[in-house]
């Protein structure tokens, strides 16, 4: 459903993503993060494997070396590590989260469908 989705997917984070909050991140098509928020994938602890496409998608998004290093190591990353990553697009200050992200949701619906 998200891949083969026709509109833009849109995420937001504002606080703790953890295991699929996290891993799901990788199909969205833009995601918004506040300066809070947090991003953990404690999957290998737990004897888990990672959900979500991630094993996929995250090597294709921030390199196979982070994408390791996010998913087996069980390594809690703030907004602005996932955006050096690759996985957040915008990081703003929690002040500023509501009204920034109506904003960019309001552009993205602005766009011609055709597009």
């Amino acid at each position: 459903a998200y891949i083969r989705h026709e509109k833009p997917l849109i995420g937001l984070v504002n606080g703790p993503a953890v295991g699929i909050a996290v891993t799901v991140l990788g199909l969205f098509d833009y995601v918004i993060a506040s300066d809070r928020a947090t991003f953990h994938t404690p999957f290998a602890p737990l004897g888990q494997s990672p959900e979500g496409c991630s094993s996929y998608t995250f090597p294709l998004l921030m390199g196979p070396l982070k994408a390791s290093e996010l998913l087996l190591f069980c390594k809690k990353i703030s907004a602005e590590t996932a955006k050096s990553y690759g996985l957040v697009n915008e990081v703003v200050p929690l002040q500023e989260f509501h009204a920034h992200t109506q904003k960019t949701i309001e552009e993205f619906s602005e766009i011609p469908p055709e597009n």
